[in-house]
């Protein structure tokens, strides 16, 4: 089942909605009344992380909701929203053990990943982009014990890094000139 970001004809807003693969219609997960983006499973294939639109100017809420019981939601935790002029919206990775979420957040204006703990919300910080840079497409590897990224400088000069997921300094993979749109995929690192 294929979990996506779409707004209808008849609604204002994004929200996450449901398509199996085997169907050509999707149904509405939650109807939450504003933007909603970045639908990423649990390990478990159980529930849904996404980012809410909150209430509070420049923020998303990180949600989870239960697959079978969409009123059964909760908000994490609560970042800034690092949407810039020449990226889109954060992107929400689910750790493999099932623990935290990484995402793009905001420190003093400086937009990098944090980790964020599923069961208190506390929250992480795992790297610093320089300035006018931002770290984000974030993808924890099938093992955890790192998170692949993507580091921008402005809207054509982009980097892959890593860094391992319990902190420490990035490491740069790529160069300037190899631009990358968007990380897909990270297989287990040695």
């Amino acid at each position: 089942e294929l979990a996506d970001t779409w707004q209808s004809d008849a609604k204002p807003h994004r929200s996450i909605y449901l398509q199996r693969v085997s169907e050509d219609s999707r149904r509405l997960l939650v109807e939450t009344g504003s933007d909603d983006y970045a639908p990423t499973w649990s390990p478990d294939g159980k529930q849904i992380a996404f980012l809410h639109t909150a209430a509070a100017p420049q923020t998303f809420e990180i949600r989870l909701i239960d697959i079978k019981n969409s009123a059964n939601q909760r908000t994490v935790a609560t970042v800034c929203d690092a949407s810039d002029t020449f990226h889109g919206t954060p992107s929400l990775s689910w750790s493999p053990e099932d623990q935290a979420l990484v995402t793009t957040d905001c420190v003093n204006g400086n937009p990098g990943l944090t980790a964020v703990s599923l069961k208190t919300g506390a929250r992480r910080r795992l790297t610093s982009a320089p300035a006018y840079s931002v770290d984000d497409q974030a993808i924890y590897s099938p093992d955890g014990r790192w998170i692949a990224f993507r580091r921008s400088q402005g809207d054509s000069s982009d980097d892959i890094y890593i860094v391992p997921s319990s902190g420490g300094p990035p490491k740069k993979l790529t160069r300037s000139e190899e631009h990358t749109s968007e990380l897909q995929s990270l297989t287990t690192l040695v």
